[in-house]
Protein backbone atom coordinates (compact mmCIF):
# COMPACT_ATOMS: atom_id res chain seq x y z
CA UNK A 1 0.00 0.00 0.00
CA UNK A 2 1.67 3.28 -0.89
CA UNK A 3 1.92 6.15 1.45
CA UNK A 4 -0.05 9.59 0.92
CA UNK A 5 3.77 10.91 -0.37
CA UNK A 6 4.04 8.08 -2.97
CA UNK A 7 0.79 8.58 -4.16
CA UNK A 8 1.51 12.25 -4.70
CA UNK A 9 4.61 11.62 -6.52
CA UNK A 10 2.69 9.59 -8.26
CA UNK A 11 0.18 11.65 -9.66
CA UNK A 12 2.79 14.60 -10.31
CA UNK A 13 4.75 12.04 -12.49
CA UNK A 14 1.54 11.89 -14.69
CA UNK A 15 0.29 15.27 -14.75
CA UNK A 16 3.82 16.22 -16.60
CA UNK A 17 3.71 16.39 -20.31
CA UNK A 18 6.03 16.96 -23.16
CA UNK A 19 9.21 18.46 -22.29
CA UNK A 20 8.36 18.86 -18.52
CA UNK A 21 8.30 15.09 -18.70
CA UNK A 22 11.87 14.75 -20.81
CA UNK A 23 13.43 17.07 -18.66
CA UNK A 24 12.16 15.38 -15.03
CA UNK A 25 13.95 11.85 -16.50
CA UNK A 26 17.12 13.33 -17.64
CA UNK A 27 17.48 14.81 -14.17
CA UNK A 28 16.65 11.34 -12.71
CA UNK A 29 19.07 9.87 -15.07
CA UNK A 30 21.74 11.80 -14.04
CA UNK A 31 21.05 11.02 -10.22
CA UNK A 32 21.20 7.25 -11.18
CA UNK A 33 23.61 6.91 -13.22
CA UNK A 34 25.97 9.65 -12.44
CA UNK A 35 25.89 13.19 -13.93
CA UNK A 36 29.23 12.70 -15.93
CA UNK A 37 28.29 9.97 -17.65
CA UNK A 38 25.43 11.80 -19.21
CA UNK A 39 24.97 12.78 -22.69
CA UNK A 40 21.69 15.07 -23.27
CA UNK A 41 21.38 16.01 -26.62
CA UNK A 42 17.23 17.32 -26.66
CA UNK A 43 18.83 21.10 -27.48
CA UNK A 44 19.67 19.84 -31.40
CA UNK A 45 17.40 17.02 -33.05
CA UNK A 46 17.63 14.38 -31.04
CA UNK A 47 17.06 11.59 -34.13
CA UNK A 48 14.79 9.17 -31.60
CA UNK A 49 16.93 10.11 -28.29
CA UNK A 50 16.70 12.35 -25.42
CA UNK A 51 19.73 11.42 -23.41
CA UNK A 52 22.61 9.34 -24.12
CA UNK A 53 24.32 7.19 -21.04
CA UNK A 54 28.09 6.66 -22.23
CA UNK A 55 28.81 4.36 -19.94
CA UNK A 56 25.89 1.72 -19.67
CA UNK A 57 25.85 2.29 -23.73
CA UNK A 58 21.68 3.37 -23.24
CA UNK A 59 19.60 5.86 -25.42
CA UNK A 60 16.93 7.09 -23.77
CA UNK A 61 13.46 8.27 -25.34
CA UNK A 62 11.24 9.70 -23.54
CA UNK A 63 7.07 10.39 -24.15
CA UNK A 64 4.28 12.14 -22.49
CA UNK A 65 1.39 13.53 -24.35
CA UNK A 66 -0.30 16.39 -23.67
CA UNK A 67 -3.69 15.12 -23.71
CA UNK A 68 -5.05 11.58 -23.85
CA UNK A 69 -4.14 9.27 -26.73
CA UNK A 70 -4.81 6.22 -28.27
CA UNK A 71 -2.71 2.77 -28.07
CA UNK A 72 -2.50 3.21 -32.04
CA UNK A 73 -1.15 6.92 -31.34
CA UNK A 74 1.27 5.62 -28.53
CA UNK A 75 2.11 2.45 -30.99
CA UNK A 76 3.31 4.67 -34.14
CA UNK A 77 4.96 7.44 -31.87
CA UNK A 78 7.24 4.14 -30.18
CA UNK A 79 7.84 2.52 -33.96
CA UNK A 80 8.96 6.26 -34.96
CA UNK A 81 11.88 6.60 -32.69
CA UNK A 82 12.52 3.44 -32.31
CA UNK A 83 13.41 3.94 -36.30
CA UNK A 84 15.36 6.61 -35.62
CA UNK A 85 17.11 5.33 -32.73
CA UNK A 86 18.25 2.21 -35.29
CA UNK A 87 19.56 4.85 -37.96
CA UNK A 88 21.56 7.10 -35.68
CA UNK A 89 22.64 5.13 -32.59
CA UNK A 90 22.16 2.04 -32.05
CA UNK A 91 25.49 1.10 -33.41
CA UNK A 92 27.05 3.12 -30.91
CA UNK A 93 24.21 2.50 -28.03
CA UNK A 94 22.80 -1.21 -28.65
CA UNK A 95 20.27 -0.59 -25.48
CA UNK A 96 16.86 2.21 -26.43
CA UNK A 97 14.86 2.39 -23.12
CA UNK A 98 11.22 4.23 -24.16
CA UNK A 99 10.38 6.45 -20.61
CA UNK A 100 6.69 7.04 -20.62
CA UNK A 101 3.97 8.24 -17.88
CA UNK A 102 1.63 6.01 -19.04
CA UNK A 103 1.50 2.56 -17.92
CA UNK A 104 2.46 0.37 -20.68
CA UNK A 105 -0.30 -2.11 -22.50
CA UNK A 106 0.99 -5.66 -22.59
CA UNK A 107 0.85 -5.38 -26.21
CA UNK A 108 3.22 -2.66 -26.20
CA UNK A 109 5.70 -4.29 -23.89
CA UNK A 110 5.97 -7.25 -26.27
CA UNK A 111 6.48 -4.80 -29.74
CA UNK A 112 9.30 -3.73 -27.97
CA UNK A 113 10.44 -7.31 -27.02
CA UNK A 114 10.16 -8.54 -30.07
CA UNK A 115 12.61 -5.48 -31.41
CA UNK A 116 15.50 -6.91 -29.07
CA UNK A 117 15.80 -8.27 -25.69
CA UNK A 118 17.86 -5.45 -24.79
CA UNK A 119 15.31 -2.64 -25.33
CA UNK A 120 12.65 -1.74 -22.86
CA UNK A 121 9.42 0.20 -22.48
CA UNK A 122 9.67 1.82 -19.09
CA UNK A 123 6.47 3.23 -17.41
CA UNK A 124 5.30 4.99 -14.53
CA UNK A 125 6.18 2.36 -11.71
CA UNK A 126 9.74 2.09 -12.86
CA UNK A 127 9.85 5.66 -12.36
CA UNK A 128 8.73 5.29 -9.26
CA UNK A 129 10.86 2.73 -8.10
CA UNK A 130 14.06 4.56 -9.33
CA UNK A 131 13.17 7.17 -7.31
CA UNK A 132 13.14 4.68 -4.17
CA UNK A 133 16.29 2.52 -5.10
CA UNK A 134 19.69 3.58 -6.65
CA UNK A 135 21.44 1.67 -9.37
CA UNK A 136 24.02 0.13 -6.29
CA UNK A 137 20.16 -1.50 -5.07
CA UNK A 138 20.09 0.24 -1.88
CA UNK A 139 17.25 2.58 -0.75
CA UNK A 140 17.98 6.38 -2.03
CA UNK A 141 19.06 8.51 1.21
CA UNK A 142 16.59 11.12 2.17
CA UNK A 143 18.95 13.96 0.64
CA UNK A 144 18.67 11.89 -2.69
CA UNK A 145 14.83 11.88 -2.51
CA UNK A 146 14.60 15.31 -1.14
CA UNK A 147 16.26 16.83 -4.35
CA UNK A 148 13.66 14.84 -6.56
CA UNK A 149 10.82 15.56 -4.66
CA UNK A 150 11.76 19.52 -4.93
CA UNK A 151 12.21 18.93 -8.74
CA UNK A 152 8.57 17.70 -8.72
CA UNK A 153 7.04 20.36 -6.43
CA UNK A 154 5.90 18.54 -4.34
CA UNK A 155 4.35 19.86 -0.94
CA UNK A 156 6.83 20.69 1.91
CA UNK A 157 3.64 18.95 4.11
CA UNK A 158 4.88 15.74 2.64
CA UNK A 159 8.64 16.37 3.04
CA UNK A 160 8.29 16.76 6.51
CA UNK A 161 6.28 14.06 7.56
CA UNK A 162 8.91 11.71 4.89
CA UNK A 163 11.31 13.42 6.98
CA UNK A 164 10.35 12.66 10.73
CA UNK A 165 9.61 8.46 9.44
CA UNK A 166 13.61 8.58 8.19
CA UNK A 167 14.37 10.28 11.49
CA UNK A 168 12.35 8.06 13.72
CA UNK A 169 13.48 4.93 11.93
CA UNK A 170 17.11 6.09 12.22
CA UNK A 171 16.78 6.70 16.12
CA UNK A 172 15.24 3.76 16.26
CA UNK A 173 17.73 1.53 14.82
CA UNK A 174 21.26 2.82 16.77
CA UNK A 175 22.65 0.95 18.68
CA UNK A 176 23.75 1.86 22.42
CA UNK A 177 25.42 0.19 25.29
CA UNK A 178 22.73 1.79 27.46
CA UNK A 179 19.47 1.35 26.71
CA UNK A 180 17.38 1.65 29.69
CA UNK A 181 16.17 5.32 30.75
CA UNK A 182 13.17 5.96 32.03
CA UNK A 183 10.77 8.85 31.56
CA UNK A 184 7.89 10.62 33.12
CA UNK A 185 4.82 9.98 32.14
CA UNK A 186 2.61 12.94 32.17
CA UNK A 187 3.97 16.66 31.67
CA UNK A 188 3.33 19.18 33.74
CA UNK A 189 1.77 22.69 32.87
CA UNK A 190 4.43 23.73 30.07
CA UNK A 191 5.21 27.45 31.66
CA UNK A 192 6.12 26.31 34.54
CA UNK A 193 8.28 23.34 33.60
CA UNK A 194 10.38 26.21 30.86
CA UNK A 195 11.11 28.29 34.00
CA UNK A 196 12.78 25.12 35.43
CA UNK A 197 14.94 24.59 32.76
CA UNK A 198 16.13 28.31 32.21
CA UNK A 199 17.60 31.16 33.59
CA UNK A 200 16.28 34.71 33.55
CA UNK A 201 17.99 35.89 30.99
CA UNK A 202 16.94 32.47 28.39
CA UNK A 203 13.39 32.51 29.51
CA UNK A 204 11.83 34.73 26.92
CA UNK A 205 13.99 32.79 24.38
CA UNK A 206 12.79 29.48 25.47
CA UNK A 207 9.46 30.53 24.90
CA UNK A 208 9.65 31.76 21.35
CA UNK A 209 11.78 29.11 20.56
CA UNK A 210 8.94 26.39 21.92
CA UNK A 211 5.60 28.60 20.44
CA UNK A 212 7.28 28.77 17.57
CA UNK A 213 7.24 25.28 16.14
CA UNK A 214 3.94 24.44 18.55
CA UNK A 215 1.91 23.50 15.91
CA UNK A 216 4.68 21.34 14.16
CA UNK A 217 4.92 19.50 17.68
CA UNK A 218 0.97 18.35 16.66
CA UNK A 219 2.94 16.71 13.31
CA UNK A 220 5.68 15.27 15.32
CA UNK A 221 2.90 13.51 17.47
CA UNK A 222 0.49 11.99 14.60
CA UNK A 223 4.10 10.58 13.19
CA UNK A 224 5.19 8.43 16.51
CA UNK A 225 1.27 7.16 16.83
CA UNK A 226 2.54 5.36 12.73
CA UNK A 227 5.10 3.16 15.75
CA UNK A 228 3.95 0.36 18.01
CA UNK A 229 4.61 1.16 21.62
CA UNK A 230 7.85 -0.51 22.07
CA UNK A 231 9.61 1.52 18.50
CA UNK A 232 8.16 4.76 20.07
CA UNK A 233 9.83 4.12 23.75
CA UNK A 234 12.89 2.84 21.46
CA UNK A 235 12.90 6.22 19.81
CA UNK A 236 12.02 8.49 23.04
CA UNK A 237 14.92 6.43 24.81
CA UNK A 238 18.00 7.57 21.75
CA UNK A 239 16.63 11.05 22.35
CA UNK A 240 17.13 11.60 26.27
CA UNK A 241 20.43 9.32 25.54
CA UNK A 242 21.88 11.76 22.69
CA UNK A 243 20.59 14.74 25.37
CA UNK A 244 22.61 13.75 27.95
CA UNK A 245 25.31 12.43 25.72
CA UNK A 246 25.52 15.93 23.59
CA UNK A 247 25.12 18.13 26.91
CA UNK A 248 28.15 20.21 28.10
CA UNK A 249 28.57 20.63 31.81
CA UNK A 250 27.79 23.32 33.57
CA UNK A 251 25.16 25.02 31.27
CA UNK A 252 21.31 25.43 31.67
CA UNK A 253 18.63 22.79 30.40
CA UNK A 254 17.64 24.76 27.69
CA UNK A 255 21.07 25.25 26.30
CA UNK A 256 21.66 21.36 26.84
CA UNK A 257 18.34 21.19 24.49
CA UNK A 258 19.99 23.43 21.84
CA UNK A 259 22.95 21.67 21.58
CA UNK A 260 21.03 18.61 20.77
CA UNK A 261 18.79 20.32 18.28
CA UNK A 262 22.55 21.31 16.61
CA UNK A 263 23.53 17.45 16.73
CA UNK A 264 20.47 16.71 14.62
CA UNK A 265 20.84 19.22 12.63
CA UNK A 266 24.18 18.41 11.81
CA UNK A 267 23.23 14.53 11.86
CA UNK A 268 20.38 14.83 9.50
CA UNK A 269 20.19 18.39 7.54
CA UNK A 270 23.66 19.40 6.88
CA UNK A 271 23.72 18.37 3.28
CA UNK A 272 20.36 20.04 2.48
CA UNK A 273 20.26 23.16 4.70
CA UNK A 274 16.45 23.08 4.89
CA UNK A 275 14.46 25.45 6.82
CA UNK A 276 11.61 22.74 7.05
CA UNK A 277 13.33 20.61 7.79
CA UNK A 278 15.28 22.23 10.76
CA UNK A 279 11.72 23.28 12.24
CA UNK A 280 10.39 19.55 12.51
CA UNK A 281 14.00 19.10 14.15
CA UNK A 282 13.45 21.76 16.65
CA UNK A 283 9.85 20.65 16.90
CA UNK A 284 10.97 16.68 18.06
CA UNK A 285 13.32 18.37 20.85
CA UNK A 286 10.79 21.01 22.08
CA UNK A 287 7.92 17.97 22.03
CA UNK A 288 10.38 15.76 23.92
CA UNK A 289 11.04 18.30 26.79
CA UNK A 290 6.71 19.03 26.85
CA UNK A 291 6.54 15.07 27.46
CA UNK A 292 8.90 14.86 30.26
CA UNK A 293 11.50 13.29 28.43
CA UNK A 294 14.52 16.09 28.26
CA UNK A 295 14.95 18.60 31.42
CA UNK A 296 14.27 18.57 34.81
CA UNK A 297 10.87 18.53 36.09
CA UNK A 298 9.24 21.60 37.50
CA UNK A 299 9.50 22.23 41.52
CA UNK A 300 6.81 21.38 43.57
CA UNK A 301 4.55 24.31 43.97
Amino acid sequence: MNSPLQNIVKTQITNLSGLHFENFIVFLMRLHYGNHVIQEIRNTKDEGADCLIDEFKICIACYAPEKKVTPAAIKKKMTDDFGSYQRHWQSQYPDWHFYTNLDPSPAQIRLVHDWGERHKVRGCEHILSLIEIGIDGKARTFPQKHRIYNKLSIDKEYLGRDFLKMLFDDLQNQAYADDEVDYAKEAPQIIRKIQANSNETELAEFKSMFNATFELQFDIEQALSAYDWRDINTIKNRIINDYYKNGIPGISEFQKMKQLIKHYEARYNSEMDDDLLSAYIAALVWYAFSQCQIGVPPKEE
